[in-house]
């Protein structure tokens, strides 16, 4: 590194610029550092130019560290020029020296643990192996390894300049491994699944192939229908080292439960429900809580029959494994749980204002119809639900509003819960 200054009585400046005077070309980046300044204070400098030698040139204060080219010999130039357009000038010479050449080979090897290998260096200059560890000889260029794990070998080649360059050899070592499969051994319930998972990487074969999503990745997965046991064997892709281990997945029996067949009970009538389980069984879940079921964990229940249910009875036995069925407690169907009033009001006062079937144990309407007493179809509805005031008749017949009293025959036809059709008729009085 070479510092320039100069100044005199007379001068615009003192000079003061320093580069390094040698370097090498690899990865060259020279800094530049510039402490000139004014030789009289006040008459500030207001133009740098920068003459790099190798056709660039800058015209900042402090320049950017600076690249060359290539080797050769460089003569960088700095002028000043100050308020009063007094310039001054200096030059320093730059040598750039060239790099050393060197090649390793191969770039990348693969080694089984416990193997050794050749390693080829070729530059024409001083040669060191940085990387000291199982290599024969740290400045041959033919040069036994033994690595026992993954190692990158770095040749470095000096040459009379003292410029550096480098080049590697990356090995990757495969050692022995114990294949371990997670989870080993397992127990689960039919349905469910194992997801398996391992502590390498590598070539996989599982065998059987039975239940198994694959057969060749590390974390397959299983939906076995019966008690299994896979066998798994893991090598590395360069074929050094494999193992075997095992991996073995028991299914659980599912608890049984028959609920019994579909009980028809007339409306407001007790009812028991009593499955047959299998010994196994160890808690019990009743569902839906509705006609007054007396418990919903107890393996017997009754209730009321007051609206058609399906319940469904779900079981666990001692392994948490679950298995269900259904039973149908439906209403009898029965005139008698066909309801219409004899008599309605439809004067808008929100009481008794619609006439409509109110049912129990009935799913669906099929027809209701409405007759005034000369036999005129005033009010007609099909396939509806009952006990639903907006579908039935506000009063209103085809030739307009009735008034008074007057009396008017219906028919209905109905769908029980049980599936049978029930028909019915009678009359009913309008009362305004």
């Amino acid at each position: 590194l070479r510092t320039f200054r100069l100044g005199s009585a007379a001068a615009t400046a003192d000079l003061d610029f320093s580069f390094p005077l040698t370097a090498c070309f690899l990865n060259n980046s020279f800094p530049v550092s510039n402490n000139t300044a004014p030789f009289f204070a006040g008459e500030n400098i207001v133009r740098w130019e920068w003459d790099f030698g190798d056709n660039t040139t800058d015209n900042v204060q402090f320049p950017a560290p600076h690249s060359f080219p290539g080797p050769a010999t460089y003569r960088v130039l700095l002028q000043a020029t100050d308020i009063n357009n007094c310039a001054q000038k200096d030059s320093v010479s730059i040598t750039v020296h060239p790099t050393p050449q060197v090649s390793v080979f191969p770039k990348i090897d693969t080694l089984c643990a416990g193997q050794s290998m050749n390693l080829y260096a070729y530059t024409a200059d001083a040669l060191l192996w940085t990387t000291n560890y199982n290599i024969d000889c740290l400045t041959c260029d033919t040069v036994l390894v033994n690595p026992m794990v993954s190692t990158a070998y770095v040749a470095e080649a000096t040459n009379g300049f003292g410029c550096v360059n480098t080049d590697t050899s990356f090995i990757r070592v495969y050692a022995p491994f114990t294949l371990q499969v997670n989870p080993a051994d397992t127990s689960i319930c039919p349905g469910g699944s194992v997801q398996y998972s391992t502590n390498v990487n590598g070539i996989f074969t599982w065998s059987p192939s039975s239940f198994l999503s694959s057969t060749t990745i590390n974390n397959p997965f299983s939906i076995p229908d019966s008690s299994i046991t896979y066998t798994i064997i893991a090598s590395d892709s360069a074929g050094c080292y494999a193992d075997t281990t095992t991996a073995t997945i028991t299914l659980y029996p599912l608890p049984t439960v028959d609920a019994g067949p579909d009980q028809v009970i007339p409306f407001n009538n007790p009812f028991t429900l009593s499955p047959v389980y299998s010994p196994d069984v160890v808690s019990y879940q009743w569902s839906p809580a509705v006609n007054a079921l007396s418990c919903t964990t107890c393996p017997v229940v009754s209730g009321v029959a007051t609206v058609s249910a399906t319940y469904r009875i779900e079981v666990t036995n001692e392994n948490s494994c679950r298995a269900s069925d259904d039973v149908r407690i439906i209403v009898a169907c029965s005139q008698a749980n066909l309801n219409l009033p004899s008599a309605f009001t439809p004067n808008n006062d929100g009481r008794n204002d619609q006439f409509y079937p109110l049912t129990r144990g009935y799913s669906i309407i099929n027809r209701f119809i409405v007759f005034d007493r000369w036999g005129n179809k005033v009010f007609e509805r099909y396939n509806f639900a009952p006990n639903t005031p907006s579908l039935g008749w506000n009063g209103d017949t085809r030739d307009g509003q009735t008034s008074g009293t007057a009396a008017f025959v219906w028919i209905l036809e109905a769908t029980c819960d049980a599936g049978e059709l029930v028909q019915s008729k009678g009359t009913v009085t309008i009362i305004r």
